[in-house]
């Protein structure tokens, strides 16, 4: 997980008057690298990252642009390690209020759905079952009524929302709580379901000892190195 100064840094530098509004805040930011780092393709830097910052920032200097491609890459690489050591992320959220930890679970919510749309395919595609595309189903459904989608969606078709028998506060409520461990099992279903990755190594062998190269935060011989021969 990135330091709590280093999140705050990026986060004014990403508030700063050339990104005119449109860059992603911290919050959302977690949001899309949990499902970068989560889906079933791998999705680029270069897909990613103009995306995440807006349409054409006008950087005060290069030092400036240089610094906030550091914090994003380091953030996006922090996230996925978070994910593979195999607990729940700590969800970055503001929380001075009960309006702004709503709008920050909205925004986190809202960053996640917008890494599943980098997909070529929606990731419904991939699913190889019904058991397959339930599981998807429960695990999005905390996402969905955070980030407002899943009222949209019964809207738009005439269901009453929220569903008879409950409440939105509990529905809400239910989903924060449940976010964490969701955003963990949905990381869990697609690293299983896609192929091993091929490991570059720019510098000689790997050390059973040393850190895996694919960024687990294992040793290799913990991780990729476990069926090495």
């Amino acid at each position: 997980m990135m330091q709590d100064d280093e999140l705050i840094e990026l986060d004014t530098l990403l508030a700063a008057p050339c990104f005119r509004n449109e860059a992603m805040s911290v919050v959302e930011l977690q949001g899309l690298f949990c499902a970068i780092a989560s889906g079933p393709e791998d999705i680029d830097e270069d897909q990613w990252l103009p995306f995440a910052l807006g349409e054409n920032p006008e950087f005060e200097s290069p030092d400036q642009r240089q610094r906030v491609t550091d914090l994003m890459r380091r953030y996006c690489d922090a996230t996925a390690r978070e994910l593979a050591s195999g607990v729940p992320p700590r969800l970055v959220l503001a929380n001075q209020n009960d309006e702004a930890l709503a709008e920050s679970y909205e925004a986190w919510a809202g960053g996640y759905l917008d890494g599943m749309e980098m997909s070529e395919e929606e990731w419904f595609e991939y699913a190889e079952s019904d058991e397959e595309a339930e599981f998807l189903v429960t695990h999005l459904w905390p996402i969905d009524i955070l980030s407002g989608l899943a009222a949209d969606e019964a809207a738009e078709v005439g269901d009453p929302w929220p569903p008879e028998g409950t409440t939105e506060e509990k529905l809400v409520a239910d989903a924060r709580e449940e976010l964490a461990e969701s955003v963990l099992a949905l990381y869990r279903f697609w690293q299983a379901k896609r192929p091993p990755a091929t490991i570059r190594r720019n510098g000689g062998k790997v050390g059973r000892n040393e850190p895996c190269p694919c960024g687990s935060g294992k040793k290799f011989k913990q991780c990729c190195g476990r069926d090495a021969t």
